[in-house]
């Protein structure tokens, strides 16, 4: 079947650091570095003139994985060493220190930042002062050099023995390089100062710790060895299990995991942990674990979500539901549970379910100011108008004002107000529809980015346009097509639905020249493809290039229900009845639609199958009673058309 031709969000561009006084690190690399700790940024000061690493800067883009960095280039200020350290040696400030420190910072400045570190690192060496040990690993942070910044670190330990800084700085630098033989030693002391008490949470905070390690494989070793002696505790194989899952040992996870079951079976983040790592290659496994876990532990809220979400992705919905109705008894208060039975029940069309839950959700954000009303009020929306309520839909959808927690949500109003627009369009009341989106493209217009500000619009337009079309207003779908080409005549989604519009009016020789213009400026996506094939198929002509048109489609969107349906349909023209019946039923097991429900009932209804064929048509119409292609072909095969359900 044709899709609507819907665009991809625009990216935003990455957000930029506001400059701070500081220099700012938002992470390490994964390559060696591990996070410093509060107290870095706390520590007493290099010099005046040189800020010192921040323990975490404000969000940034990220590259590769790896969080920004942004650099404050220091300016040299006076009183370059008025600290008062009783561990300082009694080096006088010359002017050969002042000339050295003063260009090591301009270097920074310039982003000469190698030749800066080495002459921090030679002031270190020359003064015996710990403070250039430590303005030296700050520099080879910036340079994400661990083993610069271990050398240097080095350095900062010999000179200031006493400092615990220097000691965290340096544990947390052999950690992310895996010096395992140096720095167990310090871990194991770091544990053993623990009360037994609190040994198993100090176990779990050790392994994510360690998790920080470019050696992810000498990290399992070092933590075994360091807790051989507290192999009883559940913690520690869960600790194992999470140092094995960054080692990417699922197996060798999985097995530290039933230990820990074993030695507790009703221990939540040992079993939650098991089944998502069983989940992709197991699923009935996975199951079955957390059903055994909630024997043990039948009130862990976490541990019914978990087997509700497992039950979803196999798409076994009543026993979703079930769970989550269980999960309702053990959390009567949580609205959340509440609100997540609404929209199963709305998923299911379990229509009436779906009200009172959703109802019940949003009389209960009243009491509670951290919840939001508008998920709620989307799910009644939504439940109205696949019961064809369109104005009680537009109800609810003009509740939803995008704001969340007192935060505005832009994304949301905007989805709100493009919905309004639609269900006006249901209503016939076609003038204000297209007034809505009018005022949403005028609202666009003070974008200041000029990519995202057209992509939004393109947006907005589209789905006007798609408004139009539901409504029957083609004229005036035309009309806007046709005004929007004139300005951008390449646009791939407005060639693609004239190209629609052309098929409406049986301009067949229009169609297929503009979406060959569609598969030609976008050749790797498969609308064009699909469109084409779906149009030659459904008029039972040229059905092998139709076919090698929608096998392209598939083999760029293997996924898409709709582009099955249209192979499964061409299968069926071309007679191959078992090929049409088997890709049709999954295509409608994944996207019941009552279109797909049409031509699986009619490949059913031909392959002999009419009783098979009755009951998919019976289901079709609940989608959809007014779908176009289900109500002629019900009247090709002589079948009841239930009555059409008029726009309320």
């Amino acid at each position: 079947m044709p899709q609507a031709f819907s665009r991809s969000p625009a990216k935003q561009p990455p957000l930029r650091f506001p400059r701070s006084r500081a220099i700012a690190l938002a992470a390490l690399v994964a390559g060696g570095l591990a996070s410093l700790p509060t107290w870095a940024s706390q520590s007493a000061n290099l010099t005046t003139a040189a800020p010192l690493i921040a323990q975490a800067a404000p969000e940034g883009d990220t590259k590769g994985g790896r969080p920004a960095i942004q650099i404050e280039r220091s300016r040299p200020r006076s009183g370059l060493l008025n600290l008062e350290r009783t561990d300082l040696p009694s080096t006088p400030l010359s002017a050969d220190i002042m000339y050295r420190v003063l260009a090591s910072e301009v270097s920074l400045q310039r982003g000469l930042v190698e030749p800066a570190y080495r002459t921090y690192l030679s002031l270190a060496q020359d003064t015996r002062d710990p403070r250039f040990a430590q303005r030296a690993t700050e520099i080879a942070f910036l340079t994400r050099s661990p083993a610069q910044a271990l050398t240097a670190t080095r350095m900062w330990v010999e000179l200031s023995p006493t400092s615990m800084p220097a000691r965290q700085v340096q544990q947390l630098l052999l950690v992310a390089t895996g010096q395992w033989s140096e720095v167990e030693p310090m871990l194991q002391a770091q544990l053993n100062k623990v009360s037994p008490g609190q040994r198993a949470d100090a176990l779990l905070q050790l392994q994510q710790q360690m998790s920080k390690s470019n050696d992810p494989e000498g990290a399992v070793g070092a933590l075994q060895r360091i807790a051989a002696h507290d192999m009883q505790r559940p913690e520690t194989h869960l600790a194992l299990a999470r140092a094995k899952v960054v080692a990417k040992d699922l197996r060798g996870a999985l097995s530290e995991l039933d230990t820990a079951l074993k030695l507790r079976p009703g221990y939540e983040d040992a079993a939650i942990l098991a089944a998502e790592l069983r989940a992709d290659g197991d699923p009935d496994a996975a199951i079955a674990g957390l059903r055994s876990f909630l024997k043990a532990a039948p009130a862990s809220i976490d541990g019914h979500l978990a087997l509700a979400r497992m039950y979803l992705v196999r798409n076994q919905q009543d026993k979703a539901r079930a769970e989550f109705e269980t999960l309702k008894k053990v959390a009567p208060n949580d609205a959340r549970i509440t609100l997540a039975l609404g929209l199963l029940n709305l998923q299911q069309r379990q229509y009436d379910d779906a009200e009172r839950y959703l109802k019940e959700y949003v009389a209960a954000t009243a009491k509670s100011p951290t919840l939001s009303p508008e998920p709620g009020y989307q799910g009644l929306a939504q439940l109205a108008e696949e019961k064809h309520d369109y104005a009680g839909a537009l109800g609810w959808v003009d509740k939803i004002t995008g704001s969340a927690n007192g935060e505005a949500d832009g994304q949301t109003a905007l989805a709100a107000a493009i919905k309004r627009g639609q269900l006006l369009g249901k209503l016939r009341r076609i003038d204000e529809a297209q007034q809505t989106f009018d005022e949403l493209v005028a609202d666009s217009e003070d974008i200041p980015d000029g990519p995202r500000r057209q992509a939004l619009m393109d947006g907005i337009r589209q789905a006007e346009i798609g408004m139009l079309m539901d409504a029957k207003a083609y004229g005036r779908a035309r009309a806007r097509v046709n005004d929007l080409l004139r300005s951008d005549p390449d646009n791939v989604e407005y060639t693609y639905q004239l190209a629609m519009l052309e098929e409406h009016d049986s301009h067949f020789d229009n169609m297929e020249t503009l979406l060959r213009k569609v598969i030609d400026l976008r050749p790797g996506q498969a609308i064009g493809y699909n469109a084409l094939g779906y149009s030659l198929a459904d008029r039972n002509v040229r059905l092998q290039e139709a076919q090698e048109l929608l096998e392209k489609a598939v083999s760029l969107a293997p996924d898409d229900p709709y582009i099955a349906d249209s192979l499964g349909w061409v299968k069926y023209r071309r007679g191959d009845l078992p090929g049409a019946t088997d890709i049709l039923r999954k295509a409608w097991t994944a996207a019941p639609q009552a279109e797909i429900g049409a031509h699986l009932g009619e490949v059913l209804w031909q392959s002999g199958k009419q009783d098979d064929a009755r009951q998919v048509w019976t289901e079709a119409a609940k989608l959809d009673v007014n779908d176009t292609t289900l109500r002629d072909t019900l009247q090709r095969f002589g079948q009841p058309i239930p009555a059409p359900v008029s726009a309320n």
